[in-house]
């Protein structure tokens, strides 16, 4: 199997900012093209009595946001040649996993919070939504990896990932 199409999630956190450093590592070593995808959850947009802004300017204005992190995103990789871009609505796992098949990405790469307990259940686990429906090879790149990498040389830290094969359906 050839990889030609890495798709990586950044929501802005320190770790799908890691997820996006093992991206480009992978997509250097296969010579593939990045692209990026950031999904606005409704859970995560206030609107109306919560700010006082009106449903559509909220939305807007996350919109514009989600589109600077994915500029944001692109300009750190620039090297790497013109990164396609995705931003979507919706549940995350699933706008992550339609911009892979649209892309359409061989392998897509997350970073995880690395919530568990009530949080993990409260809030649902975005990379393992990514890993049961996807038709593409996962890597998930584990909370703790980032901070692993910070005393390694050469991302070694980066080493440590946990890779799904992928849906046939």
């Amino acid at each position: 199997m050839r990889f030609t199409h890495v798709l990586v999630a950044v929501d802005g956190s320190e770790f799908a900012a890691h997820a996006l450093e093992v991206a480009v590592a992978l997509a250097a070593e296969l010579s593939a093209q990045i692209g990026l995808v950031h999904v606005l959850d409704p859970k995560s947009v206030p609107v109306g009595s919560e700010t006082g802004v009106p449903a559509d300017q909220a939305w807007a204005l996350a919109r514009a946001d989600a589109q600077g992190l994915l500029d944001t995103a692109a300009s750190a990789i620039a090297g790497r040649g013109q990164a396609w871009k995705f931003v979507r609505e919706g549940t995350p796992w699933r706008g992550i996993v339609e911009s892979a098949r649209e892309g359409p990405a061989d392998l897509i790469v997350v970073g995880t919070h690395g919530r568990l307990g009530l949080t993990r259940l409260l809030f649902g686990s975005t990379a393992e939504g990514v890993v049961r429906h996807a038709r593409s090879p996962v890597v998930v790149v584990p909370a703790g990896s980032a901070q692993l990498r910070r005393g390694c040389r050469s991302g070694a830290g980066s080493a440590r990932a946990l890779v799904s094969a992928g849906r046939s359906s």
